[in-house]
């Protein structure tokens, strides 16, 4: 179901995060053969994992080749196009893996700092630039891997679910800047940070402004929180809790009103995808919901994480 619903987007990469080790390396072995773009992690080595050690769409990195607008993706690091300008995207996994993801089975993750040092040396020699980080660690590690690494322009992170950008027009803490500005230990170049909160709740723009000799010197943008355009006083969304025209009027001319809110079309095609192809098993096998929490309920795996309870889950007692 991901790999069918991912490769209906037009990714050109994606991060190895802690959830594709969810459940063992030949599943993901068969997402990553699956998706039609690749998976990028510089710091990991597969050489020794009898699941992924083939693995050919599971890279350390990706080039693509820009004229204009125009984007044509490079297989040969040593046969650059000329007169194009070149991006690399490569990716970071987190170096303590297998304390978060419980079957990473033989893969090894190195040193997150050196590998990334390692990688963007290796591409600034080669003659790329341009250079980006994706990555899934989290934000407050994406800030630290770009203070302690010369030359990366851009890190895109996940991983913290941290939504970027003053939201507090509809009641959400500022989790801080978007973009985040973040010096080298160089003293000279920077690296822009940003991120856009989870489960593809917003989506980020950004404009980035580059030197003569390829440094970052401007990054700005936005977070964009994403809705349709129908609204419901109760979370379980049944017909009878739908707001009046009036109160979806209102709605729709606050959020109008807003730069980082937008209603959308959902994409029918995928939706019809989901309808008949996948939704009917699920409704199976979650069966019918018969209560519904309206508080938020703190369940964090490693007591203590961003502060929370440090005596661990509140869902737990109810398991």
């Amino acid at each position: 179901m991901n790999a069918e619903l991912l490769s209906q987007m037009g990714l050109d990469a994606m991060a190895l995060g802690n959830h594709e080790f969810d459940l063992n390396n030949a599943k993901l072995n068969k997402f990553i053969s699956d998706i039609n773009f690749p998976v990028v992690a510089a710091n990991v080595d597969t050489s020794e994992d009898p699941d992924l050690k083939g693995q050919t769409n599971l890279k350390p990195y990706v080039l693509f080749a820009f004229d204009g607008n125009t984007k044509t993706p490079i297989t040969d690091i040593n046969n650059l196009p000329k007169d194009q300008d070149i991006v690399a995207v490569f990716g970071i996994a987190l170096d303590d893996m297998p304390n978060l993801a419980p079957n990473t089975g033989k893969v090894k993750f190195a040193d997150m700092v050196k590998s990334a040092q390692a990688t963007v040396d290796m591409l600034k020699a080669k003659g790329v630039n341009n250079v980006i980080a994706l990555t899934h660690i989290g934000n407050a590690v994406d800030v630290d891997v770009a203070s302690k690494v010369n030359g990366i322009d851009l890190i895109v992170g996940g991983h913290s679910h941290t939504l970027l950008g003053d939201f507090t027009n509809i009641g959400h803490d500022h989790a801080g800047t978007y973009a985040q500005m973040v010096k080298n230990p160089n003293g000279i170049t920077q690296t822009c940070v940003v991120q856009a909160g989870e489960y593809a709740q917003a989506i980020g723009q950004l404009d980035v402004t580059f030197d003569e000799q390829g440094n970052i010197t401007q990054c700005a943008g936005l977070n964009t929180l994403l809705t349709n355009d129908e609204f419901y006083h109760s979370p379980m969304r049944e017909a009878s809790s739908k707001f009046s025209a009036d109160e979806t009027a209102d709605v729709v001319d606050f959020v109008e009103g807003e730069d980082n809110i937008a209603i959308t079309a959902e994409e029918a095609n995928m939706r019809n995808l989901i309808d008949t192809k996948y939704k009917p098993a699920v409704d199976k096998a979650y069966g019918k919901v018969i209560a519904q929490v309206p508080v938020e309920i703190r369940h964090e795996r490693r007591p203590g994480d961003r502060g929370t309870d440090k005596h661990g889950s509140d869902v737990a007692l109810f398991c």
